[in-house]
């Protein structure tokens, strides 16, 4: 049986929002306007009364029973998703005319992809969120809570986050960019690194465990030093004479490769019942969540045997292959024509062969000090 309203609170106003909880709540105003609003939580505490919207737990700035109260709620809800979230000046705005963009558009596939999973749905809660609420505490903040998941992750939303901001400013959509002071977090050194260099032994191991169908993109990378997508996705059409001409996914330039014998040899037990060169047991394409779960299965199954040590991962092979042409000699320009990264980022390698030649030559010495005269 349903409670008499009190005839001091019927409502002379509502304000309601789409996609809210349709509890209401019923105000007077301090000018004796009596309004009834949903989706509201007003908890009383130490005397004060604190208004939260019900579904989103964001909490309202103005006090309790004014009409900048009200008018906040409007605002707010006016720009919830699905109720003109693109307008400008919330986030969810800015990250759908970030997407409008032809700096958007010049990103490869599998970056934007990234941006989506990775940042924009993980801030989905913030879309209706206007600019100039968004501080470099708040960033803090977000940086901190995606690190619950990894550093990597927390990095990566703070540089996402920045550039986005970045774009913004000189296109008159936001005014600063609160990012851009917010810290990036150092990798947890007692933690083993991502993407750790195979061993030969755990290349030669793979290899001999893998049936064709996984072994073929394993190769591919192993060999070459290509990403896992594009791994996946090289088609017969681009090895010809010996060689592999084709333009990786994330970069602006062409690559040559002439696969050495290893590779050769498991190309040549690939099937060419598709357009590339990589294809599951049914014979179609790989799809990388597919791939991923396959590659996992026989991981496990070689961990669990003693055969390769925990860690591994196929991007793991661009670092080995960078590593094993720093080992040769392969200057680090070339390193990065190979790898497609930056003569900056090919450094690392060379910076690893030779501290490695340096340190082997040097401990030759140290034998005299066991050695009795």
């Amino acid at each position: 049986m349903r409670r008499p309203v009190n005839p001091r609170m019927m409502p002379a106003l509502r304000v309601t929002g789409r996609g809210v909880s349709t509890t209401m709540t019923k105000m007077r105003l301090e000018d004796g306007t009596e309004v009834e609003i949903d989706g509201l939580h007003c908890p009383k505490v130490k005397g004060r009364r604190y208004v939260y919207d019900r579904k989103t737990k964001y909490r309202f700035s103005s006090d309790y029973g004014t009409w900048e109260l009200v008018e906040e709620i409007k605002q707010y809800r006016a720009s919830l998703p699905g109720r003109n979230c693109t307008r400008p000046g919330t986030w969810g705005g800015l990250v759908r005319a970030f997407k409008k963009s032809p700096e958007w558009r010049e990103l490869a596939p599998r970056t934007r992809k990234d941006y989506d999973t990775r940042v924009f749905d993980w801030l989905k809660r913030m879309d209706d969120v206007p600019l100039e609420r968004i501080t470099g505490p708040d960033i803090f903040k977000l940086r901190d809570a995606a690190a619950k998941k990894s550093t990597r992750r927390a990095n990566y939303v703070i540089q996402v986050m920045s550039r986005v901001f970045a774009w913004a400013m000189p296109r008159g959509l936001a005014r600063s960019n609160p990012a851009a002071g917010v810290s990036l977090l150092k990798r947890d050194k007692s933690k083993p690194r991502a993407n750790r260099p195979w061993t030969m032994a755990e290349c030669r191991a793979v290899l001999d465990a893998a049936p064709v169908h996984l072994k073929v993109p394993i190769a591919l990378s192993m060999f070459t030093g290509i990403r896992e997508a594009d791994a996946l996705r090289l088609r017969w059409d681009t090895y010809s004479d010996g060689q592999f001409n084709f333009r990786p996914n994330k970069n602006d330039y062409d690559l040559w490769i002439s696969p050495p014998p290893t590779l050769a040899a498991v190309l040549k037990t690939a099937p060419r019942n598709a357009l590339t060169i990589s294809v599951n047991s049914r014979g179609a394409q790989w799809t990388e969540s597919g791939f991923r779960a396959s590659w996992r299965k026989l991981r496990i199954k070689l961990e669990n045997g003693g055969k390769v040590e925990a860690g591994l991962t196929i991007h793991g092979l661009r670092h080995t292959v960078g590593n094993v042409l720093a080992d040769e000699g392969v200057s680090t320009e070339h390193i990065a024509k190979v790898l497609g990264i930056t003569e900056k980022a090919a450094k690392i390698y060379s910076d690893r062969a030779t501290r490695k030649r340096a340190t082997s030559a040097a401990v030759v010495h140290l034998d005299k000090i066991g050695r009795r005269t």
